[in-house]
């Protein structure tokens, strides 16, 4: 299957047309047009808006919203099929195949004097105690624990305290990570 893409992320997907006779790159004869559908459904449930990209003839690009106000669902794939005419000639083709995931949910370190290797403050907004138990916290990008991870065994909503199996060190403020949760 084609692109996982995470909800409420954007993906550009870009595609060419040609001419049907000589396969040349050349511009659609009208701007093509784009429809999402989801699984077996034969209505879509999002029709991106398509354009040209600038100085390049017959090069197009659609972004594709992945969001639940746009009809997507997490676990559900999605063929996004572009139609367009060239030269007189009308063809479809299906430009991805999307299947969906859950939203990536990142957060930061917090500096507080309380921060050990266990037991950190966060930036997290939710507000029901132990929201994020049984998830797993990864330390992404320039985090001074890059690449480890840990289960989180609680979350305090009121103090934004995570406590997580024992990491090699206390994370650093503004450590950035990833929360994933299946």
């Amino acid at each position: 299957m084609g692109l996982t893409l995470h909800m409420e992320e954007t993906v550009y997907l870009d595609f060419i047309t040609r001419n049907p006779l000589t396969n040349a790159i050349q511009t659609a004869d009208v701007l093509p047009t784009c429809d999402v559908y989801e699984n077996a459904t034969d209505a879509p449930i999002l029709s991106p808006v398509v354009t040209l990209r600038v100085g390049f003839t017959g090069h197009y690009r659609v972004p594709v919203a992945a969001t639940s106000a746009n009809g997507f669902n997490v676990q559900n794939s999605y063929n996004v099929v572009v139609s367009a005419t060239v030269g007189g000639v009308a063809d479809k083709a299906i430009l991805e195949t999307v299947q969906m995931v859950a939203a990536r949910k990142l957060g930061a370190v917090v500096a507080d004097v309380g921060n050990t290797a266990t037991t950190f403050k966060t930036n997290l907004t939710e507000a029901a105690n132990d929201w994020w138990a049984k998830a797993f916290l990864l330390f992404i990008d320039n985090a001074s624990l890059v690449g480890q991870i840990h289960k989180i065994t609680a979350y305090n909503a009121g103090t934004k305290f995570v406590t997580t199996d024992t990491f090699t060190a206390a994370p650093a403020g503004t450590d950035p990570f990833q929360i994933i949760n299946f």
